[in-house]
């Protein structure tokens, strides 16, 4: 662009010489009076601009520089509020053991150099150090002031009553930012100054070019047109890939359970370089603590549609999960809710969202619990594929019926009783849940001809071939035919690589429980008990003898002492549903009738069909006063059995007390 003006002084210089041929002194002066006039010209614009440009971005890089150190205070002592609610619990209860390993966590996963916990006399409860929050980098510009290490506190309250303090050094590393920061500031002021020269010198150039420029951009613009329906609808698809991205995934902190899954859509795009998919398939997995237990939550589900309809159903799905989790994990209700009834609200907290779509959006899924303690587990199956068990090589069904609808099914007139599904896993134990793209595979006989999978049993094959491995499944699903639909699959595993397994009682606690198992046969009860204790206070993991003490407790009618021994059974095996009701039944003698009935509903949705359970149920309301969930209760019990004279019995003290309070 600059070799227009050059070239045309020469031509010039060439035809005055051929008239009248210059002096060395002519050709000097002339050269001089030249080279002055270019810097004249810039001395008068350049610099103006070149100082405009700098002023502006030092301004902008100050600004950047306050608001981000605004900004990273504020993060960090929102992130050590956080912290401070967690420890709650255990600066209250005194808890050093669990404090500094949630302390050690929160240091390392953050990076802190050092936390502690002070008590409200600013004691100190607990400190953690972290030696290598700092890299060698950042500890050589910490000599030089550039990288500071910052102190924030939080207080820490329990039930508003402040009892502590959170204290954190967290290093500010905003040195790093601000370098560069300061690179690309230099960098945008020698490009303004080079973009401002080049726009001088083209101005000439676009003046002349500018009907030929408006002439190509006529015709881009019309192929642009074009290419923008399929931008558009890409970018569309693209934005919901990013919507529903945080929302998936393994969020999952476990010792003892594992969980991957793996979610291959059919729809696949291409959008500004980025290879991406979208569909109706989607897997997650959270931590949970419920009554202190901790617990591993998931849910595989696929949404009803292609492409958009069912990212549509995974985006609300997945926003309405969170917030279910978010609310347990936040709040004291959430937290202390029992596994049975968590997987029941949030089932029909989820349907109930499903339903106002009037049938335009249905979900089918797999959405559980897993005890990370005993490895039980509870789960619901929506209208998806069966579960399978892999154990000891062999893969099995875990459902052989259909026992839900989908998510958004609403049958006027039917009303859909939600149950639990438990199952205990054992060490080594893996399930598999996958989407309906598991089994719709378009297949090739012998001859070539294609033709669908009908076997849902193959996919027992394939497990087992696989021998419960998430990526080689899927690869044999491949190598059997071609997916027709979305496809997701989890895996779950308890205990995979052998930690713990069955635990080791102590042989003297097994002696004296078989004593005592033979004097409770023999009726000699007083020497039974004697012995059970005894058992117990050996091995107190050793649940064989509380189950026994309950029912030798529970013969004697020593109810608080049933109900004592019954809690620490359920603690060590909660998947004994039996222990529930006799939970329910020993608080229910004692005038506990919340718990009783706690306890009796958590019963219900494992075995809803429990005939001593629905009528202690029945009394339990009744004592309570609810009068419609007692008459449930008896109603299904007569419908079980007809001719039972205790529901009978209960039947007509509820009919007594409705007539009592039409009467008053």
């Amino acid at each position: 662009m600059n070799a227009q003006p050059t070239e045309s002084k020469p031509a010039s210089s060439e035809s005055g010489a051929a008239q009248n041929p210059p002096s060395r002194t002519d050709f000097k002066s002339h050269t001089d009076t030249g080279d002055a006039h270019i810097p004249q010209k810039t001395s008068k614009s350049r610099p103006a601009w070149q100082y405009i440009v700098w002023a502006i971005l030092a301004v902008v890089f100050v600004l950047f520089v306050t608001v981000f150190e605004i900004y990273t205070h504020y993060a960090v002592k929102q992130e050590n509020d956080r912290y401070a609610q967690l420890m709650q619990d255990f600066l209250w209860n005194l808890n050093t053991r669990g404090a500094e390993e949630s302390l050690t966590l929160i240091a390392h996963a953050a990076g802190y150099p050092s936390i502690r916990l002070l008590k409200d006399n600013g004691q100190e409860f607990i400190q953690v150090r972290n030696p290598d929050a700092l890299g060698t980098l950042s500890k050589l510009l910490r000599y030089a002031a550039l990288v500071r290490i910052n102190t924030t506190t939080s207080p820490v309250n329990y039930r508003g009553q402040p009892i502590g303090q959170l204290e954190t050094r967290w290093v500010n590393t905003n040195i790093y930012v601000y370098m560069y920061a300061l690179v690309m500031v230099a960098l945008l002021g020698l490009i303004a100054r080079y973009y401002l020269s080049i726009i001088e010198n083209r101005r000439a150039l676009a003046a002349k070019n500018s009907e030929l420029n408006q002439e190509i951009t006529e015709r881009r613009r019309a192929m642009e047109q074009v290419q923008n329906l399929k931008i558009q609808q890409d970018g569309d698809y693209f934005l919901m890939t990013l919507l529903t991205r945080p929302l998936t995934g393994d969020h999952h902190r476990s010792e003892t359970v594992t969980v991957q899954s793996l979610v291959k859509e059919k729809k696949q795009f291409v959008f500004r370089q980025r290879h991406a998919e979208i569909g109706g398939d989607i897997c997650i997995s959270h931590s949970l603590e419920l009554y202190g237990r901790p617990y591993t939550v998931f849910i595989n589900a696929d949404a009803m549609g292609k492409s958009m309809q069912g990212a549509g159903g995974v985006l609300v799905l997945g926003s309405v999960f969170k917030t279910i989790i978010d609310r347990t994990q936040q709040t004291h209700q959430g937290r202390h809710t029992y596994p049975e009834q968590w997987i029941n609200h949030t089932f029909v907290e989820l349907n109930t969202v499903f339903e106002s779509f009037d049938g335009s959006m249905l979900v089918s899924c797999v959405l559980g619990l897993i005890d990370d303690m005993s490895g039980l587990l509870y789960y619901i199956n929506a209208e998806h594929p069966f579960s399978v068990l892999y154990r000891d090589g062999r893969a099995v069904f875990t459902e052989d019926q259909l026992s839900f609808r989908k998510l958004g099914v609403s049958v006027p007139g039917a009303n859909q009783e939600v149950w639990v599904r438990t199952m205990q896993l054992q060490p080594g134990d893996v399930m598999i849940l996958g989407s309906d793209g598991r089994d719709d595979l378009i297949m090739r006989d012998e001859s070539g001809e294609t033709y669908i999978n009908e076997d849902e049993r193959l996919f027992l094959t394939t497990v087992e071939q696989s021998e419960g491995q998430i990526q080689a499944i899927y690869d044999r699903i491949h190598a059997c035919g071609e997916p027709m639909d979305d496809l997701s699959l989890m895996r779950l595993a308890y205990l995979e690589e052998g930690v713990g397994g069955k635990p080791d009682y102590k042989p003297d606690a097994i002696a004296a429980y078989a004593d005592a198992r033979k004097a409770f046969l023999n009726e000699n009860y007083e020497s039974a008990l004697q012995l059970l204790e005894r058992a117990h206070a050996l091995d107190s993991t050793y649940p064989e003898p509380l189950r026994l003490l309950t029912k030798l407790l529970l013969k004697s009618k020593k109810y608080a002492e049933v109900i004592e021994s019954a809690l620490k059974y359920h603690e060590l095996n909660p998947a004994d549903g039996d222990f529930l009701y006799i939970l329910s039944y020993g608080f229910m003698k004692t005038g506990a009738y919340r718990r009783a009935a706690d306890f009796g509903e958590r019963l219900r949705l494992r075995m809803p069909d429990h005939l001593k359970n629905l009528m202690n149920l029945a009394e339990v309301y009744l004592a309570l006063g609810n009068i419609e969930r007692a008459r449930k209760m008896i109603e299904k019990s007569l419908e079980l059995d007809t001719e039972n004279v205790r529901a009978r019995k209960i039947q007509e003290k509820l009919n007594a007390s409705i007539a009592t309070g039409i009467t008053t």
